[in-house]
């Protein structure tokens, strides 16, 4: 019976060992696990440094050179540079991304790491020499006991490694085959052979084409190059001016392949000249090509109509609409936005011509001008203060002269099928809710101010007060553009002036005043209005 006991017993202890030893036991699978764990760390730490390079790729511009130095704060590359050493485990990386292709496997024994500085062997013409530098670490728990290297056969006496396994084989000034031998305390061994041919670069790259547009008010810069020696390394640019240009921009670096883009804040039409030169891997410089650009403050009148609301008028004033193109011509820029109807439908967008000399007229010829009941309604419209009052009959000879300015059918040469109506000019109060917007971001400010001074018609102030002289002021700044002041024009305003019966309000190259004497020849601003649905 004891027997038997024994037999069993020793039977169950071999299952035990068996069950713990065995090639499926828990200690070979909790060794496994261990090894598993380890690896997802090293992958996980890898693939963190990866996601940051290839944001900075996307945003900043990434070199060969800086994806190498983020590599090296987790692990070390081997000499081709497709494979990375994290804590032990290797890995296949794609530098065009960057990200990991595949997990290799762990690292066993010796790995001799060896980079020939430069490009393949590609010197600078300053160099006096390349250097081979690199690692020698072990990966089988044991340590480096002996290491030496040879130079063509030669003993390199002075070879050493530091406490990190890093060595450096500098001064190398002509072909050589160089071998690092190295032995660890486990007994394993490793070998590699490094084959360097000294090449110097002394071959400027070239710069085969640019592509430089403005889109609006964005600079597009790229180009493309030829080095083929040491290959390219970045483009480096300048542009001039620098009117608009954000001080980080006006000069740079970018790669092959990628695109900088510039957004500039000129407020007039800029040309820019573009200076663009290729560097290599060997820091030779190109020749400089020029390209030009030239960008402009503009948009279509479909996008004024999306963009614009009584929010961000004020970022909008000024700015050219490029494809308004009635039959009179002309240059259009944004001047109101009328969210609530102040001045008849609401949400109407206004846009006014730039003054120009061929639209000059003496405004006295129509100081008789018997105007239409539409003239009559819309220069009601345009003047609501004078409409309110107890004057708004037209019977004096400014109210005539601008009623003819109001009268829609005098300017159906200014109107095209996108345009409900055109006038012959805005009107004083459409001048004072404009430019307060631009100058306080506030309709209701007091940059400018206007009332009905007397029975002949409106009074203007600035900084909330009026001066002695109502019919005048000479605060009136130019705004984008010139679109509230042409200081070389004198432009007639839709609204008659307190000043005299004669007299018309006048946008003079110093102000407001008034047309006093209405026989002298004044400038046109018409404008547009189109109700934004």
């Amino acid at each position: 019976m004891l027997v038997v006991t024994l037999i069993v017993l020793l039977i169950l202890a071999g299952m035990s060992i068996a069950l713990l030893t065995g090639e499926n036991g828990i200690i070979n699978k909790a060794r496994q696990a261990k090894v598993k764990n380890s690896e997802a760390e090293a992958r996980e730490k890898l693939e963190i440094t990866l996601n940051d390079a290839q944001m900075i790729k996307k945003t900043e511009g990434l070199t060969d050179e800086q994806l190498s130095n983020k590599i090296k704060e987790v692990g070390e590359e081997l000499e081709d540079k497709k494979q990375v050493i994290v804590d032990g485990y290797i890995f296949e990386i794609d530098r065009s991304v960057p990200q990991i292709v595949d997990y290799v496997g762990p690292a066993d024994g010796i790995i001799i790491i060896a980079i020939v500085s430069g490009n393949d062997g590609w010197v600078k013409p300053s160099d006096t020499g390349i250097s081979i530098t690199g690692k020698i670490k072990t990966y089988s728990s044991g340590r480096i006991t002996n290491c030496s290297a040879t130079k063509d056969g030669k003993q390199i006496s002075e070879f050493s490694i530091g406490e990190d396994g890093s060595y450096v084989i500098s001064n190398i000034t002509e072909d050589t085959t160089v071998v690092i031998n190295a032995e660890d305390s486990k007994g394993k061994t490793s070998s590699k052979t490094i084959q360097v041919q000294v090449k110097v670069d002394n071959i400027p790259p070239t710069v085969d084409g640019i592509l430089a547009e403005a889109d609006v008010m964005t600079i597009k810069i790229s180009a493309e190059g030829t080095d083929n020696e040491t290959g390219i390394k970045h483009f480096n640019y300048t542009i001039s001016p620098t009117d608009g240009i954000p001080t980080d921009k006006v000069s740079g670096i970018f790669l092959q392949g990628e695109t900088v883009e510039i957004i500039t804040t000129a407020t007039e039409q800029t040309k820019y000249k573009i200076a663009i030169t290729a560097t290599d891997n060997s820091d030779n410089i190109s020749t400089k090509k020029i390209v030009e650009v030239t960008t402009e403050n503009s948009m279509t009148l479909a996008e004024a109509k999306e963009k614009i609301n009584s929010t961000n008028l004020k970022d909008y004033i000024g700015m050219k609409i490029r494809d308004y193109t009635p039959e009179a011509g002309g240059v259009w820029r944004v001047f109101y936005y009328d969210d609530k109807g102040y001045f008849g439908t609401a949400k109407t967008l206004y846009i006014k011509t730039d003054a120009s000399s061929i639209r000059r007229i003496q405004i006295s010829k129509y100081s008789g001008y018997s105007a239409s009941e539409e003239g009559i309604s819309m220069m009601k419209k345009m003047n609501p203060k004078w409409r309110n009052s107890s004057y708004s009959v037209i019977d004096l000879e400014n109210e005539r002269q601008v009623s003819w300015l109001c009268d829609t059918k005098n300017w159906m040469q200014y109107k095209n099928d996108e345009a409900n109506f055109a006038i012959g000019a805005p009107s004083v109060e459409m001048y004072v809710r404009a430019y307060n917007i631009w100058k306080q971001n506030n309709i209701d400010g007091n940059a400018l101010i206007c009332k009905i001074g007397n029975s002949y018609g409106y009074s203007i102030g600035s900084d909330g007060k009026y001066n002695s002289n109502e019919a005048s002021i000479k605060a009136l700044e130019s705004g984008p553009n010139g679109v509230f002041n042409d200081t070389s024009t004198y432009s007639i305003v839709a609204s008659p002036s307190c000043y005299n019966e004669r007299a018309v309000v006048l946008n003079a190259s110093y102000g407001f005043s008034y047309a006093q004497d209405p026989r002298n020849y004044v400038y046109l601003t018409p404008i547009i209005g189109v109700i934004v649905e």
